[in-house]
Order: structure tokens, then sequence, then C-alpha cells
């Protein structure tokens, strides 16, 4: 039986309407860990580029509002991050192909940029699957009915 099936009276102590899918758990942690690594990078001084260091609070409010809404299960995050993803990956497979070259990028570096390409496109994926959209669009119809 359908939890949203079940009216409020029998519905078993402690079960909600829709829990939060594991991945979409993932990928919000994930843009938190990311606010995290930014503020940590911009206490120890970070870039002198006052330009940079204005992109990264940038990234950090974008990131904190995606992993806030993937959180609350918000549809409008999931679109926002598959785009911010997608973007993410184009990136990082344009910087493991060394465009443009900068000779400061090292194997690690390059290694880096790959496994943030690959973690971008599985993220991507996951959005992106029926299961995902249809746990987002449950949860949306509970909050559109006042049962949120």
């Amino acid at each position: 039986m359908r939890a949203d099936s079940i009216n409020e009276a029998e519905r078993p102590y402690g079960v909600d309407e829709m829990k939060r899918p594991k991945g979409v758990t993932i990928i919000a942690l994930w843009c938190y860990l990311v606010c995290a690594c930014i503020v940590a990078y911009l206490l120890a001084g970070g870039d002198a580029d006052k330009s940079f260091g204005t992109t990264m609070v940038l990234i950090f409010v974008i990131e904190f509002a995606l992993g806030t809404g993937l959180w609350k299960m918000r549809n409008w995050a999931r679109i926002s991050a598959v785009i911010v993803i997608a973007i993410n990956f184009v990136t990082s497979l344009v910087f493991d192909f060394g465009w443009p070259y900068h000779p400061a990028l090292s194997a690690s570096g390059i290694l880096v940029q790959l496994v943030i390409a690959i973690v971008a496109l599985i993220f991507l994926i996951y959005l992106l699957l029926p299961q995902t959209k249809a746990a987002f669009r449950s949860v949306q119809s509970h909050q559109s009915k006042g049962t949120n």
C-alpha cells in the first residue's frame, strides 16, 4: 500500500509521506561539503585575487542553495543541480584536455579533474533517472495538498 493512500490516523508512527532518496541525500551533502571547502579555503587566506574570492562566494551561495533545496526535495533544486552539474562536467573535461593549456596542470591535477568529471556524470545521470524525478514529483504533490 502506498504511503499517500493511508490517511493520517492509519499511518504508522514515524512514517513520512515520502522519504528522501539516499542518492539525493548524498548529492545534498556533497553540496554542503563544497561549501565547507570554500569556507576553509577563504579562511586560510585563499587567493589574493579579489575577483576569484568573489567567484568563490558566489559558488558558495549557489551550492548552499542547491544543497538546501535538494535536502528539502524541491524540484527547482533538482533542475538547477542538473544544470550546474552539467556545466561542472563539461568544464572538468575541458581542463582534463588542458584547454586552455596551463603548464601548472600536473598529472595529479588532471586526475582530480577526471574524478570530478566522473562524480558529476554519476550525479547527473542519477538526477535524470525517472525514479528520481518521480520522488520529487511525489513530494511536490504532497506539499501542494498541504500534507507536508
